[in-house]
């Protein structure tokens, strides 16, 4: 990152960085975020705004287009971005956003001086999951996935991929007191946000008791290799089907 931007600087070139999962590098606090001149002509990609509005003062310009939200802080990040508005959105304006909606926050010209909603236009690709991309991700220790006996910590998964490492690995025991609490399905919807994996995986979990542990575990183990292999979206198939 620091490469392009001395390289902007220098040539004026690229003239956009796209900046995905930008949480994760926003949360080392390089110096660059300090500089609204080196914010200017990047497009920051998150699911975790609260991890930006802590570490950076977001231009007042920015334009901050926001999906569906339900996640309580992360709301109250974006209502904090509305200070220009006399009285704040209400949480419903981002829980509310349908599938194919989103909103633009206060600042830009388009948002008319509020929080405007408008119908997101369909894709023109077809979208994939980078299977490895998404196990191998690791989040803040904050958040990795504590294992526990009886409230004595065994270790932490920090990625999907050791998450998996670890439910294999520890005594079923161990793993049978999770899955009775649905712990691991909680984690990977607050964490990951990912809805629908989460729900497979409360499948399992309320399995126990009628499955072996092992036999869970190895479902689960499969269920999220198997939804992060690359994979058309749904909603880029039917558009693709209604352009032929």
């Amino acid at each position: 990152m620091d490469l392009l931007l001395r390289l902007r600087r220098q040539t004026g070139l690229p003239h956009r960085i796209v900046v995905d999962e930008a949480h994760y590098l926003i949360a080392r606090k390089p110096a660059w975020v300090y500089e609204e001149a080196e914010l200017r002509g990047l497009t920051l990609v998150t699911y975790r705004l609260s991890t930006l509005t802590e570490a950076m003062s977001v231009p007042e310009d920015a334009v901050i287009l926001v999906t569906k939200e339900t996640d309580r802080q992360e709301i109250e990040s974006l209502r904090g971005l509305c200070k220009s508005l006399t009285v704040p959105p209400r949480a419903a304006t981002f829980t509310d956003l349908l599938v194919n909606e989103a909103a633009i926050l206060p600042g830009p010209e388009e948002s008319r001086g509020g929080v405007m909603r408008f119908e997101i236009g369909p894709r023109l690709t077809a979208h994939v999951r980078h299977r490895t991309k998404y196990l191998d991700m690791p989040v803040a220790d904050a958040q990795a996935f504590v294992f526990s006996d009886n409230g004595r910590p065994l270790g932490r998964a920090h990625s999907l991929k050791e998450f998996v490492g670890f439910i294999r690995s520890l005594p079923g025991a161990i793993v049978d007191g999770h899955l009775r609490r649905h712990d691991f399905s909680r984690w990977i919807d607050d964490v990951f946000r990912d809805g629908v994996l989460a729900s497979r995986v409360r499948g399992f979990e309320s399995a126990v008791g009628d499955d072996s542990t092992k036999d869970i575990v190895g479902g689960i183990d499969q269920t999220i290799r198997a939804r992060y292999e690359r994979v058309a979206s749904d909603v880029s198939m039917r558009a693709a089907s209604r352009a032929g």
